[in-house]
């Protein structure tokens, strides 16, 4: 594995210090100690957490809610993973916010190796921080590393995870140590999904806007696509990861299929849209 490419040097905090976070002393088995590199944000904390295996929607949500976070003045907090964990982090960076990442093999080599410049970026302006120095990450390690995730956040989000996700045993410490946890609901038959809706079974929150979370004083900016026409444009706006024929996008924005056809090869050739089987058109993956 890769170091992580920073020239900040790790350092370790131990409870009572004082710039040890108080939320860790909650946990039933709080750590020993803390390794970090960069700074730990005095802000409150908002966890996202979800699969690696995210499809581009609950990324493109994803970036959204870490967004509106950074705008409301908050820290996000995740787990330095791929999937929903990358888009989190990825998302407060790009709006110039601060953001946490909360790692299971220590703060010294990266893991997973492609994150490095990630976990670089991060360090600028927040921290990665682990109960580790230097160690190898396995299973227990990063089901571990999640009761530091919900200890250092004020809510937990869940976007997206399967019925077995790690996410949902942050979200078990979440409520052991009365932190909200909101989750993004799914549809039932998506796998990916079926965390979410055994939590909100069991009363976790239901968030399907980050307005929900943060109040409407937060505004996003509107998405857009600097070199697509407006109806080019339009039509990105009705497409997502579910592949639509030109047919059914017209029905819906009620303009004729010509126009329709003409506007999704511009999103190809631009690529920001891609064809499918059966001449369906899709956003282009993250």
């Amino acid at each position: 594995m890769p170091e992580i490419p920073t020239r900040e040097p790790p350092r370790c905090i131990l409870p009572g210090n004082g710039d040890w976070p108080r939320g860790l002393d909650e946990l039933r088995r709080a750590p020993e100690e803390l390794h970090v590199r960069g700074m730990l944000p005095t802000v409150p904390g908002l966890a996202i957490v979800g699969t690696r295996r995210a499809d581009a929607d609950a990324l493109r949500f994803t970036r959204r809610l870490a967004t509106a976070a950074v705008r409301a003045g908050r820290v996000v907090v995740s787990g330095g993973a791929l999937g929903i964990d990358a888009a989190a982090h990825e998302g407060a960076l790009d709006e110039g916010g601060a953001t946490l990442a909360v790692l299971a093999g220590g703060v010294i080599q990266a893991y997973p190796s492609r994150h490095a410049r990630l976990f670089a970026r991060i360090v600028e302006s927040g921290a990665v921080v682990s109960e580790h120095l230097d160690v190898a990450p396995h299973p227990g390690r990063f089901l571990a590393r999640n009761r530091i995730i919900a200890a250092l956040s004020e809510q937990v989000v869940v976007v997206q995870a399967p019925s077995k996700s790690g996410a949902l045993s942050t979200a078990e410490h979440a409520t052991e140590i009365d932190r909200p946890v909101w989750v993004v609901p799914a549809s039932p038959w998506d796998p990916r999904g079926g965390g979410c809706l055994a939590l909100l079974k069991r009363g976790a929150r239901l968030l399907c806007d980050p307005s929900e979370l943060f109040g409407g004083d937060v505004r996003e900016r509107e998405q857009t696509l600097p070199l697509a026409s407006p109806e080019a444009l339009a039509v990105w706006h009705a497409l997502g990861s579910t592949p639509l024929h030109a047919d059914e996008l017209a029905r819906t924005l009620k303009r004729d299929a010509r126009s329709i056809q003409a506007a999704l090869l511009e999103l190809v050739l631009i690529g920001a849209a891609e064809e499918r089987p059966g001449a369906r058109f899709a956003r282009a993956s993250e």
